[in-house]
């Protein structure tokens, strides 16, 4: 799935990720954001969205490690 970045207010790029029902995406995701430290490359979760469609989360938009090695 490819996704298309949009902006917050303060105009930050940011990506909105419909996640697949029952998935623990969302709950793996915090458990790592509670690993602090220098090395943990965890994208930030920005925010979540709930909706009848299902949940939504919101990160900031990352190029991919193998895109950056490849320039």
């Amino acid at each position: 799935m490819q996704a298309t970045p949009t902006k917050q207010s303060n105009g930050t790029a940011v990506v909105v990720k419909l996640l697949h029902p029952h998935s623990n995406e969302l709950q793996i995701l915090q458990h790592l954001h509670l690993i602090k430290s220098p090395f943990n490359p965890t994208l930030p979760l920005l925010g979540t969205i709930k909706l009848d469609l299902g949940t939504f989360i919101v990160l900031p938009v990352a190029i991919p490690l193998d895109l950056v090695l490849r320039c």
